[in-house]
């Protein structure tokens, strides 16, 4: 089983969108990580995450056109599949 990766890493932000880099657990559990999945949430209520992104890349840009609305606060979970 591999170790839990970092948080995603923030890169910048404007009012539309924030750009964010995974960077994948030094322990894979002995198989190679084949992608990620980003998930977020708003503080406003009990947490309920929802998948915003699956992929291969380390980096990644969420934008209003992804759902985030301007002046609203996000957490977000990062998951490592291999």
């Amino acid at each position: 089983m591999p170790a839990k990766p970092f948080a995603p890493v923030y890169i910048s932000s404007d009012s539309t969108s924030i750009d964010l880099q995974f960077i994948a657990a030094e322990n894979n559990g002995g198989s190679q990580i084949t992608s990620f999945e980003l998930y977020i949430d708003t503080i406003q209520s009990a947490a309920s995450y929802d998948l915003i992104y699956s992929g291969t890349d380390l980096t990644t840009t969420i934008s209003t056109a992804d759902g985030l609305v301007t002046g609203t606060t996000y957490r977000f979970v990062l998951k490592s599949l291999n």
